[in-house]
């Protein structure tokens, strides 16, 4: 990457996700690997959120809109994560 380039590289390996990223002007290219856990969906949201934090897509509360990464059961409950998965509306 050039200088004032900022990106991020996503790779599936084996047990995970190990990500490059830089996302200032300096040169130093960082590099984080989140771990597949027993919870098949919790390392795909761990990288969602991953990525929404580093490009700050996330806003705060007091936007109007923001992105969130949510589960939805095959009944069509959505699920939104806090501390712990909660129905929404119970935050």
């Amino acid at each position: 990457m050039k200088k004032t380039d900022w990106g991020m590289e996503i790779i599936r390996v084996t047990d995970g996700y190990k990500i490059r990223y830089t996302l200032d002007e300096a040169d130093a290219i960082d590099e984080t690997v989140i771990q597949d856990t027993d919870d098949k969906l919790k390392s795909g949201e761990e990288l969602l959120w991953f990525v929404i934090d580093q490009f700050n897509f996330g806003g705060s509360k007091y936007d109007d809109w923001r992105l969130q990464v949510c589960r939805e059961n095959n009944n069509g409950t959505l699920v939104f994560q806090g501390d712990t998965y909660s129905r929404r509306g119970e935050e």
